[in-house]
């Protein structure tokens, strides 16, 4: 269960880092050539390659998604209480 925040927590992660990257202004790029820290030359980098940067994040979320769900499934699967509910919900709505 654990897993399954850090992995929510990483996905978040993506998706606003994303977000930041795609509402980057001219003044804001402006801004960062001026600053000559580590951290501006890095997002810099990213907003020169901005097409490559958000189809390696598409995937990242895209691939964070999938273990969300398939991880998501196993403990519902493992989880007796979970199965009878599935089979009394079944056999009351008289599904096959």
């Amino acid at each position: 269960m654990a897993l399954l925040f850090f992995v929510c927590l990483f996905y978040l992660l993506v998706l606003f880092a994303e977000k930041a990257l795609v509402r980057l202004s001219p003044h804001d790029i402006e801004a960062l050539r001026e600053n000559d820290d580590s951290a501006s030359k890095r997002v810099l980098a990213l907003a020169d390659q901005l097409r490559s940067s958000l189809a390696a994040l598409l995937l990242a979320r895209v691939l964070l998604i999938l273990i969300l769900g398939v991880g998501c499934m196993s403990w519902f699967l493992k989880n007796n209480g979970f199965k009878a509910a599935l089979h009394q919900f079944s056999t009351t709505q008289q599904l096959p």
